[in-house]
């Protein structure tokens, strides 16, 4: 139980950051810069995917 609060806590940045990293994702798609909108979105995936693998790993 401790290990998942713990988790939660610590992901909480990461996935506030890459919400307000999508909504500027989405106003540069709107703008019709959809190459620069891809690369926002992958910015906001990398934000929450490194540290929650690093989390999985360091858990095994």
């Amino acid at each position: 139980m401790v290990r998942i609060v713990r988790t939660a806590l610590i992901m909480l940045l990461p996935v506030l950051v890459s919400i307000y990293t999508i909504s500027f994702g989405r106003y540069n798609w709107r703008q019709g810069n959809k190459l620069g909108a891809v690369g926002v979105f992958g910015l906001a995936v990398g934000s929450v995917a490194v540290p929650l693998l690093v989390i999985i790993l360091k858990q095994q």
